[in-house]
């Protein structure tokens, strides 16, 4: 998915339930080093910083709007 000044990069399952990403802006693409989907839910994204790199995770949460089985059930996942 791209737009005019982003682009959306993401991990995402067949039937596209599930799936965390970043959503860039593109005068950073060319600090992008690496980008991995560990799974459908869980991916990351290394950047070539000044004097470092850094690497950002995303993952999903469970919300206080969610039951308490929910809330365990993903906890324990």
């Amino acid at each position: 998915m791209d737009g005019k000044n982003f682009e959306l990069i993401y991990s995402d399952n067949e039937n596209k339930t599930f799936g965390t990403g970043f959503v860039i802006n593109r005068k950073y693409e060319q600090k992008i080093m690496n980008f991995e989907a560990v799974d459908d839910r869980i991916c990351y994204l290394r950047i070539r910083g000044n004097f470092n790199s850094v690497i950002i995770i995303s993952a999903p949460a469970a919300t206080e709007e969610k039951d308490e089985l929910v809330r365990t059930v993903f906890t324990i996942n």
